[in-house]
């Protein structure tokens, strides 16, 4: 199991799991969400049944010049600490605090 660490909370994945990185032009910014994959997207014969799996915000970032480089890094740290089959992935520092949307609520982390 991988437990990551965000700005808003903690989250637990115990199945697969895919890590992407998302922009939206109408806020001017940037997401990174990881999309839990449901059972059913395995093939069934001649046809593909799909059921959407949920995506999970990990982190948010204002858009820039270099917003690119901290999406990259914060992915390093996730693919980091996977190859060291770590338990935590500490995010709760990455990205711009202010590009969350109101309703997340952040934790001050000690």
């Amino acid at each position: 199991m991988l437990w990551i660490k965000t700005r808003v909370g903690l989250l637990a994945f115990s199945t697969d799991l895919q890590v992407r990185a998302v922009k939206w032009e109408a806020t001017g910014t940037w997401g990174l969400m990881a999309y839990t994959c449901a059972e059913s997207q395995a093939q069934r014969g001649w046809f593909r049944s799909r059921v959407g799996g949920t995506w999970h915000p990990l982190a948010c970032f204002r858009d820039h010049s270099g917003v690119e480089g901290e999406i990259g890094k914060a992915l390093q740290l996730i693919a980091d600490g996977v190859g060291r089959n770590e338990q935590l992935c500490d995010l709760s520092q990455v990205g711009s605090p202010d590009a969350w949307a109101p309703a997340w609520k952040q934790i001050h982390w000690p």
